[in-house]
C-alpha cells in the first residue's frame, strides 16, 4: 500500500509541476509561485461560475493536487452565483493574486485556459464553456 501511495504522490507533484512549468512558460516568466497564483486564481474564479456537478466533472480531469486546488476553501453549500460579466471575472483574477503584477488580466486568464484546452478533453471543455457567457467564451478560444 505504501508504494502505491508513494507512486501516486510523486506522480501529482511532477504532474502539476509540468502544468505550472508550461504556464510559466506561456508568461514568459521565471517566477512559478507566481504562475502558481493565477492559475488558482483563474480557476477559483472559474470554478464558482460553474454548476457544482459541472465543476466535480471538470476537476475529475486534473492531477490530484491541482484538484484540490480547484476546491480549496470552497463550500459549495455556501456558493453564490458569482457575475459572469468579463470585466467583473478578470477583477476577481486580479484581486485573487493580491494585485500582483501579471500583465494583462486577460492574457493571464486566456493562458490558464490554453493550458486546460491541453490537458482536459474536449468534450468536458465545451460542457464548461457552455456554462459561460459569450464575453468569457471569447477569452476562452478553442485552439
Amino acid at each position: 500500500m505504501t508504494y502505491a501511495f508513494q507512486n501516486t504522490l510523486k506522480h501529482s507533484v511532477e504532474v502539476t509541476n509540468e502544468w505550472v512549468n508550461e504556464l510559466d512558460e506561456a508568461f514568459g516568466w521565471e517566477d512559478k509561485n507566481r504562475s502558481f497564483r493565477v492559475m488558482r486564481a483563474v480557476l477559483h474564479e472559474l470554478r464558482d461560475m460553474l454548476l457544482v456537478d459541472e465543476a466535480a466533472q471538470l476537476s475529475a480531469q486534473m492531477p490530484l493536487f491541482i484538484r484540490g486546488l480547484f476546491f480549496e476553501e470552497w463550500n459549495p453549500s455556501k456558493a453564490t452565483a458569482k457575475s459572469h460579466d468579463k470585466q467583473a471575472f478578470l477583477a476577481r483574477v486580479v484581486s485573487g493574486v493580491a494585485n500582483e503584477k501579471i500583465g494583462s488580466p486577460e492574457k493571464a486568464v486566456s493562458a490558464v485556459f490554453t493550458l486546460l484546452n491541453s490537458k482536459i478533453s474536449a468534450g468536458e471543455l465545451n460542457d464548461v464553456r457552455d456554462n459561460l457567457n459569450a464575453a468569457m467564451q471569447k477569452i476562452w478560444s478553442v485552439n
